[in-house]
């Protein structure tokens, strides 16, 4: 099944949202369709505080909400390519405690989810909590990007980040048509005590299977640096131009709380990254 299908939120304040330029970057490269979603998020004012704040707080709301919703979707059509037809916005409204779970659930039916970085300065308030929904309990895999990277994406060379485990399973085969829109796969295996065999290899050969060109590399962990650093760095090295990785987390009452290797490349890449869980 190729990426046909790609849904994209649309930053609340940034004039050109990175997210948006990736995705019609790659719906250019591979045909698809993308979905702009012009979430506008409200805060959560307790029922007696509307009722005594009367019309007047509801019709500031609404006002808040149309400009706001105006503005995401004026500056996603302005970003679209031209002659390109195959997109369409669609205009939500949320609160912030529901906004991880009601953008999860708008990306149920996308084979790719595209979203902008959070950063440090706090441009949306709320997008540390969306990409963890997006990420466990879409179901979905979920491109992320750098909020600093301008322009498009460059398919040139794509990190398939490697364990073993049954996440990084789960993004390989998640990932597996994004994969082949590259022109070349790097299959990487950090480690602390080198393999006798390359993990990787299999991977490799699978890939290749399927009609992608990929090699099998083993990195050790950089000396100061951890699993995530070390990616980071490589992919800076060899002028990668994305990263494809398992989501890591676990339950706790009915929370999912991130991992440590996933919270970091989510902190310091400087590449797309692709996750899925």
């Amino acid at each position: 099944m190729a990426v046909r299908d790609i849904v994209c939120l649309i930053d609340m304040h940034r004039e050109n949202p990175p997210a948006v330029a990736a995705a019609f970057s790659l719906a250019t490269k591979a045909d698809a369709h993308v979905t702009g979603i012009a979430m506008h998020v409200e805060p959560d004012i307790p029922p007696y505080v509307m009722a005594e704040a009367g019309d007047r707080l509801g019709e500031i709301l609404r006002a808040r909400k149309e400009k706001s919703q105006a503005g995401m979707t004026e500056r996603f059509t302005r970003m679209v390519p031209t002659g390109f037809e195959r997109y369409a916005v669609r205009a939500m409204t949320t609160t912030a405690s529901a906004a991880d779970t009601v953008f999860a659930s708008e990306c149920r039916l996308a084979d790719l989810v595209v979203i902008t970085q959070d950063d440090a300065a706090g441009t949306d308030p709320h997008r540390a909590s969306v990409i963890e929904g997006v990420l466990f309990q879409s179901g979905r895999p979920t491109l992320i990007v750098p909020h600093e990277m301008g322009g498009t994406i460059d398919f040139t060379t794509a990190i398939l980040a490697w364990d073993g485990s049954n996440v990084a399973t789960a993004a390989l085969h998640a990932a597996r048509d994004f994969l082949a829109l590259f022109e070349d796969v790097h299959v990487v295996t950090v480690y602390d005590h080198r393999p006798k065999e390359d993990p990787g290899a299999d991977v490799a050969a699978y890939l290749a299977r399927h009609g992608i060109a990929a090699t099998a590399r083993r990195l050790p962990v950089i000396q100061g640096r951890d699993v995530a650093g070390s990616l980071v760095d490589y992919a800076a090295t060899e002028g990668a131009n994305a990263i494809i990785m398992g989501a890591y987390g676990h339950s706790r009452m009915r929370e999912f709380i991130i991992g440590g290797t996933t919270e970091d490349m989510l902190d310091m890449m400087r590449t797309p990254v692709l996750m899925a869980h």
